[in-house]
């Protein structure tokens, strides 16, 4: 795909905007901590840590070509994987798609808790000091890298 780089970041600031939006029109509670200071403050702290993300995931894209798109249009191309051997319609090959992609993020954040190696590097997300929409992005890059692979 030759925009995919540019449809996922559109996708991603647009949905970024969106429930940045819909969190200052309609607040589930009031912020304690402001979301900018003239120190940085948490907004400033959350997009530095998916900016170092970003930069090391395309560190590993130079090593490792194949990451999730790469290796996504691979298994097309050569006819690999449950969904490329079965012919289903294509509104229910994306339902599972997302069903089964959701279940292995969830499986992954379970095991994130659970098993104290991947929380030590978990726990970035988790001590975010507010809940907000840029919590959503708040990862230990080793974390993101191990997610990709």
């Amino acid at each position: 795909m030759e925009n995919e780089g540019l449809i996922r970041l559109s996708v991603f600031l647009g949905l970024f905007i969106l429930f940045a939006l819909v969190e200052a029109w309609a607040p589930r509670r009031q912020p304690v901590a402001p979301r900018f200071t003239r120190s940085g403050g948490r907004w400033i702290t959350n997009w530095a840590i998916i900016l170092i993300d970003t930069f090391a995931l395309r560190l590993m894209a130079i090593a490792l070509p194949l990451l999730a798109v790469g290796a996504a249009f691979d298994a097309q191309a050569n006819g690999w994987g449950l969904l490329n051997q079965v012919e289903m319609a294509g509104w229910l090959e994306l339902v599972l798609v997302i069903l089964i992609f959701d279940f292995v993020i969830w499986a992954q954040h379970l095991i994130s808790h659970k098993v104290e190696f991947f929380w030590r590097f978990h726990r970035v997300h988790h001590a975010d000091t507010e809940i907000d929409v840029t919590t959503a992005i708040r990862f230990h890059p080793i974390e993101i890298l191990a997610s990709m692979l």
